[in-house]
């Protein structure tokens, strides 16, 4: 879910808005620090919706144990190793979180 979907954001900015470039400054917002860290924490899964923030982090993680534990393997038809698995997401998940080099 979005966090205009869970009633987190206003909605008052727009992916279209920003790519079109309808706007040339973003209204201030009233959301902390801490806030943002702890929707990020909790991501968009609607079973997270309302719960206190360490049950949404379990849940997330709870999944991606899952994922790596069972899932992958049952769609690929074969075993994967779940610990080659979890380091393939922990380097993915760290060049996202990256800063890109410029190309220049």
């Amino acid at each position: 879910m979005s966090l205009w979907e869970s009633g987190d954001s206003t909605g008052a900015v727009s992916l279209r808005d920003v790519l079109g470039g309808g706007v040339s400054r973003a209204p201030q917002s009233q959301t902390t620090g801490h806030r943002i860290a702890e929707l990020i924490v909790r991501g968009g899964w609607p079973m997270s919706i309302g719960l206190p923030i360490e049950d949404a982090r379990t849940y997330a993680t709870d999944y991606l144990d899952l994922l790596v534990d069972a899932d992958l393997s049952r769609v690929a038809g074969y075993s994967r190793d779940p610990v080659k698995v979890r380091r393939l997401l922990r380097s993915l998940a760290r060049n996202v979180a990256s800063e890109s080099p410029s190309p220049h």
